[in-house]
């Protein structure tokens, strides 16, 4: 029903102008994935005169080989053109390389340089709890993480109680998705039982899409999807 009803450039821009209006000036998706929404950010932003921070999250060629490499730094380049400041590689490339054996990440430093070759900030989508572990334990060039937290375990690969440790404990601020279980909780479930609303973290800016400042100063500002 909601891709139906905002389908269009036009219909997207008119909820990302009540976004702005209620101090929402982030927006983290996929920018790759759908022309329409990059559209719609542009013309929320003419009508506004906000500027939105965009937080990419792009999926990448991750094969060990040069022309893979090309692809990747290819893609990463096209985020810094559509206007994102903040990249943060897409779950479903960052979890192809993650080795449970040696509790490393391989070769993601390569894709961390080019992402800072572009001028962006670099961070990593995790699904996958591991992804946080293994990024603090081996101090890789990662500014922030992105990972799914409800009270209905929708979509998290372990419980509820381990993933708030993950969070509470990450060193690097984590943005927390899904807080709705893709509409198996109520909003009021949801959002009440967010990091943000339910307690500060350790990091000021943990949070979701809902719970934005609204300020470019203030890390508060960052979304989700």
């Amino acid at each position: 029903m909601i891709t139906r009803k905002h389908a269009d450039a036009s219909s997207i821009a008119e909820v990302l102008c009540t976004w702005q209006s209620h101090g929402v000036d982030a927006l983290m998706a996929p920018l790759h994935a759908k022309n329409e929404l990059l559209d719609a950010v542009h013309m929320a932003e003419d009508r506004t005169q906000i500027p939105m921070i965009l937080i990419d999250t792009p999926v990448i060629d991750v094969d060990d080989s040069q022309t893979a490499r090309k692809n990747a730094r290819k893609t990463i380049r096209e985020s810094r053109t559509m206007g994102a400041e903040f990249c943060l590689i897409h779950h479903a490339s960052c979890e192809q390389l993650v080795d449970k054996n040696k509790q490393c990440i391989r070769r993601l430093p390569d894709y961390l340089s080019m992402i800072r070759e572009e001028g962006m900030i670099p961070g990593l989508s995790a699904h996958m709890p591991e992804i946080v572990l293994y990024s603090d334990q081996n101090e890789y060039d990662v500014e922030t993480y992105i990972q799914i937290y409800n009270c209905f375990g929708f979509m998290m690969q372990v419980e509820v109680e381990q993933i708030a440790r993950i969070i509470h404990n990450a060193r690097k601020p984590v943005m927390t998705i899904k807080p709705m279980a893709a509409g198996r909780v109520t909003p009021y479930v949801g959002i009440n039982f967010s990091p943000c609303n339910t307690e500060r973290m350790r990091h000021d800016y943990s949070g979701s899409l809902y719970l934005g400042r609204g300020t470019r100063g203030c890390t508060d500002s960052f979304g989700s999807y």
